[in-house]
């Protein structure tokens, strides 16, 4: 028996990362794809039908119980936040200590040559501009597991 696809919700769906996000998932046969955004018209909330959702801003004190609310309501088991002004509120709720990513290089096929985790010491506009990269067990296996 195949395992039921993993929800996924993409916030910021009219943003350039949301985009990109929304058309490397829609093409897993192992992801169910939700957007979000402010805008009604955001154009990644088109390339999932039926799959859109109004939320609120990023700076709103309601936010995270809306977004919270948005998730259980529609059993999104990973949220990923693309606005800047979503993260801080969204990670303070959930997530404590520091921060990481994972620096990925890939072929034009897709297939992964390099990837790195750090922490991101600083961040502008939702983009880390400067960092640290870390060798870290755990960060790793989450890493060879993506």
């Amino acid at each position: 028996m195949d395992a039921e696809p993993a929800r996924v919700l993409v916030t910021g769906a009219g943003g350039p990362a949301a985009v990109t996000l929304v058309r490397s998932y829609a093409q897993r046969h192992d992801v169910t794809l939700l957007a979000a955004d402010i805008d009604a018209m955001a154009v990644g909330s088109y390339l999932v039908p039926g799959q859109r959702h109004l939320v609120r801003r990023g700076d709103h004190r309601r936010l995270v119980d809306h977004v919270i609310s948005l998730c259980v309501d529609r059993r999104v088991e990973v949220l990923i936040p693309t606005v800047d002004s979503e993260l801080l509120p969204l990670a303070q709720e959930f997530l404590p200590g520091d921060e990481y990513s994972i620096d990925v290089l890939a072929d034009p096929a897709g297939t992964v040559l390099a990837a790195v985790p750090r922490s991101r010491l600083k961040v502008d506009s939702g983009i880390s501009v400067a960092g640290r990269t870390h060798h870290d067990p755990e960060l790793e296996r989450t890493r060879d597991a993506a």
